[in-house]
């Protein structure tokens, strides 16, 4: 596998091959996840989700998911498989900050022996690693859609739809506690496909966290949205997004200007609800 890693990527500018490591190291892990019969369980949300389904210019660096129906999960049981599989492919990794008994359960793939070895890093010890997050208790109203992906690496994935991912990241725009650039290019990205909102999947999102919060319409979320995009620090958002970024000349459009027009534009259309 170190070779196939190698030669994945020789010819990748020297500044994206970490991005393009990490999103390898992903797409083996979904891969894991489809194999062992767990990906109808565990329904992909998120960034991630985004890029893999959808082709976002953006990287990523957590895989998030959303457990559906009466499934039980174990966070323990789970790393224990996606670690035994990554020995299978030829890599090692560990199980760090194991979570068991939040709503929201997580660990650590902590890879070991691959960064130096593939001359992105020069000490021997550093490990790469990444966040799996399982929402146990997630908002009710997500519609699932399944996606192959076919090359380099072969596996079926679950996922919410376009506009319920819309609903979930209206949410973390909106009422995160710390400001993200990933969710300001996310919020872009929807606005320019014009998505459609899962009205009532956000609404549900906003109520388990923000239970005060009072969205009856939606020109209630317009206003809200276009408030947090007028109050933006986009030298933080800029800062937070750039290093992420698959083409840095995207850049130049990730402006508040931008943004409040796209939103401006999308209130003059119809049918922006999926009921």
């Amino acid at each position: 596998m170190l070779d196939n890693l190698k030669n994945y990527l020789a010819p990748i500018a020297e500044t994206q091959r970490l991005n393009r490591l990490r999103e390898y190291l992903q797409w083996l892990i979904l891969k894991s996840l489809d194999e062992n019969g767990m990906r109808r369980s565990l329904v992909f949300v998120g960034g991630t989700a985004l890029r893999v389904v959808y082709k976002t210019g953006r990287f990523s660096e957590d895989l998030d998911f959303s457990l559906t129906g009466s499934a039980s999960f174990d966070p323990l049981a789970l790393s224990n498989v996606l670690k035994r599989d990554i020995l299978r492919y030829g890599l090692k990794a560990e199980i760090t900050k194991l979570r068991t008994v939040k709503t929201v359960r997580s660990f650590f793939l902590k890879f070991q022996d691959l960064l130096h070895p593939l001359g992105l890093a020069p000490e021997e010890n550093r490990a790469l690693a990444i966040k799996l997050e399982v929402d146990t208790n997630p908002p009710k109203g997500g519609i699932p859609e399944e996606y192959f992906f076919a090359d380099p690496v072969a596996f079926w994935v679950s996922h919410w739809d376009l506009p319920s991912l819309f609903a979930g990241k209206l949410s973390a725009f909106l009422f995160r506690k710390y400001l993200k650039g990933r969710d300001f290019y996310d919020l872009i990205f929807f606005l320019k496909k014009n998505t459609e909102l899962n009205f009532k999947h956000f609404q549900n999102a906003v109520r388990q966290t923000n239970p005060d919060a009072d969205f009856a319409s939606l020109e209630d979320v317009f206003s809200a949205v276009r408030k947090k995009i007028e109050a933006l620090d986009m030298k933080m958002i800029l800062q937070d997004i750039r290093p992420f970024l698959l083409d840095f000349g995207e850049e130049r459009y990730l402006t508040q200007e931008v943004a409040l027009k796209l939103l401006e534009q999308k209130k003059d259309k119809k049918g922006d609800v999926v009921s």
